[in-house]
């Protein structure tokens, strides 16, 4: 059981599987925030009723900008979020 723990701490696979569980639990309430609280507003904010099933249409082509744009926010956010932590933990404490 030391050898396993020793090779654990080694490689720094604890860390690594800390930050994924972290990490994947941070997109999960990204994607739920974006979804269920900043779609409908800007649904309000555009007038649609559907956001989810609402499609332009463009010349032979239907353009479903609803999931685009959840997706589209939800990246925005999760790229801000990561330049932030990464800013703070690169900060030298005085």
């Amino acid at each position: 059981m030391k050898a396993i723990k020793t090779h654990l701490n080694k490689f720094g696979l604890v860390a690594a599987a800390l930050g994924m569980a972290f990490g994947h639990s941070g997109s999960e309430f990204i994607s739920t925030f974006v979804e269920n609280i900043l779609m409908p507003f800007l649904s309000l904010v555009i007038g649609v009723d559907d956001w989810k099933g609402h499609v332009i249409v463009m010349g032979s082509f239907d353009l479903k900008w609803g999931e685009v744009l959840k997706d589209a926010l939800r990246c925005i956010i999760i790229f801000i979020s990561v330049v932030y932590i990464l800013r703070w933990l690169s900060l030298e404490e005085d």
